[in-house]
């Protein structure tokens, strides 16, 4: 166990290293030795436009994640003010590796009304592609966008999209 957390550790030293090898192998070593502590280290290495070799290894650690154990990490990271110009890369993640964020429906409905287009696209994905959520929060996320298609904005098309999505969600 201590031998796993050196190695851990040495991971995400290698990942915000400027040594492109070094980076390079830390990104191999992910799929075996890797834990959801790497998460911040990887997405804020992704959102840095490294060369594009070293852009696909991150993405294929990023997309393919499936341990629910990540869930808590990239939620962490939403709801971080450090990662706010990073919330739609978060997205990205947690829609592109299928993860069930369900029970999140309200704080990616907030995301979705103060973001930006790309952020409120994300979020409207990730909603877009759950089967079931909690029926009080997904009442609740419904409400808040009933008053945020109000203003007029850049998002407005979109939220109100998202409106609809949800009251068809809740319908079913």
């Amino acid at each position: 166990m201590e031998e796993l957390k050196k190695k851990q550790v040495l991971l995400i030293q290698n990942l915000t290293s400027s040594n492109e090898t070094l980076i390079i192998s830390a990104l191999e070593a992910i799929p075996e030795d890797g834990s959801p502590e790497m998460l911040p280290s990887l997405i804020k290495l992704w959102v840095s436009n490294p060369k594009q070799e070293i852009t696909n290894l991150i993405e294929k650690t990023l997309f393919n994640l499936k341990d629910p154990a990540v869930i808590p990490v990239l939620i962490d990271l939403l709801r971080s003010d450090d990662y706010a110009s990073n919330r739609a890369a978060v997205m990205t993640v947690i829609w592109q590796s299928g993860l069930d964020v369900s029970q999140e429906v309200v704080l990616l409905t907030n995301i979705a009304i103060a973001g930006d287009y790309m952020t409120a696209f994300e979020a409207m994905t990730i909603l877009d592609h759950m089967e079931e959520f909690p029926e009080e929060p997904l009442q609740e996320s419904i409400r808040m966008l009933e008053k945020a298609v109000q203003r007029k904005g850049d998002t407005q098309a979109l939220l109100l999209n998202l409106h609809q999505l949800l009251i068809d969600k809740l319908l079913d």
